[in-house]
């Protein structure tokens, strides 16, 4: 059974035992499945990074920052991550092409 079918497998097992009336380690003596098996699997779904993308927003800026004394430049826009970075925008054109780029359907 390939990593990915096998996931599958186990993911559906999780699924049931989580829906049924029974502890999991009842569950897995009904099902003949091995109980330190079962938890290791429920541990590594359960840890497994979810593909998802997170808000982030997006606002207008007018304020002029420089890296160096000697150069200043104009952010048109930032965008700050849920993780607190911070990425300006010094364009125009991409400032107005963001918000269609994240744009959620």
């Amino acid at each position: 059974m390939g990593k990915e079918r096998l996931k599958k497998y186990w993911e559906q097992l999780i699924e049931r035992c989580e829906s049924s009336n029974l502890s999991k380690a009842e569950y897995c003596r009904q099902n003949q499945l091995v109980y330190h098996q079962y938890l290791y699997w429920q541990k590594r779904i359960q840890t497994a990074p979810q593909a998802e993308f997170l808000p982030i927003r997006v606002s207008q800026s007018t304020q002029t920052t420089g890296f160096e004394q000697s150069t200043l430049n104009i952010d048109y826009g930032i965008i700050e991550y849920p993780s607190g970075i911070r990425l300006h925008i010094q364009s125009e054109v991409l400032c107005h092409m963001v918000p269609r780029l994240v744009a959620i359907k």
